[in-house]
């Protein structure tokens, strides 16, 4: 036997999780989309070190924390941050590495932590 209170929990919680899973794939849509718009490794490298060199293409981002609160970041804002660089991949349905590369991003942490 279960209260009402256990099932309006349910769907908060999956309707939260969906959120930071839209979040996640967001923000790598946008590391995606920032490396295949640079051509050089050698500049992927310089831009790193150099964020007030940064040059992004145009794009939004809201992110929005567990607690509904909302933060609209643009290519200005996104460049700001501190971004790191470093292998990786997307591991696809049947365990599979797609997509192998040097990418270079924001860490989706520092996002999440400025939403709560």
């Amino acid at each position: 036997m279960s209260n009402g209170l256990e099932t309006k929990n349910k769907p908060k919680n999956r309707m939260t999780a969906i959120a930071i899973i839209a979040i996640i794939v967001i923000a790598a849509t946008i590391v995606v989309a920032w490396q295949l718009s640079i051509k050089q490794p050698t500049a992927i490298q310089s831009t790193a070190k150099q964020n007030s060199a940064t040059v992004l293409p145009p794009m939004n981002l809201t992110v929005i924390g567990a607690n509904g609160t909302e933060l609209f970041l643009n290519q200005t804002s996104i460049a700001k941050f501190t971004s790191y660089s470093g292998y990786g991949g997307l591991v696809n349905k049947t365990g599979q590495v797609e997509s192998f590369g040097y990418y270079t991003g924001v860490p989706i942490l520092t996002l999440l932590n400025l939403v709560g």
